[in-house]
């Protein structure tokens, strides 16, 4: 599954980006990794596995640190491509599946 997302970046210029669905255990770590255990952010780690395994640039690329230098907009393109990793998960209803095992799981630690 290949969708883009489009974002205005720090030079107020309209930048598209391709998404690809990795796979089914990378979007669900993706999609409820944001924190750690100890309720701290872990935005660094998720953009680095977004840039490694999600976001294109236009040549089909994946993305690297000095992109986002470059334009920044990491904090549009983030729940953008959430929303699509989470839309494909919830189509079949692995997504609600998941999350109800991932809540149980959170509460028995």
């Amino acid at each position: 599954m290949k969708r883009t997302i489009e974002f205005t970046d720090k030079n107020d210029e309209t930048v598209k980006l391709d998404t690809v669905f990795p796979n089914a255990r990378e979007a669900v770590n993706i999609t409820f990794n944001f924190t750690k255990s100890d309720g701290s952010a872990n935005v660094r780690q998720v953009v680095q596995t977004l840039n490694d395994d999600v976001f294109r640039d236009e040549k089909g690329q994946k993305l690297t640190w000095d992109f986002w230098q470059e334009h920044g907009g990491i904090f549009d393109a983030i729940p953008k491509v959430v929303d699509n990793l989470s839309t494909a998960l919830g189509h079949t209803g692995f997504l609600a599946i998941i999350g109800e095992a991932y809540s149980f799981l959170q509460k028995q630690i």
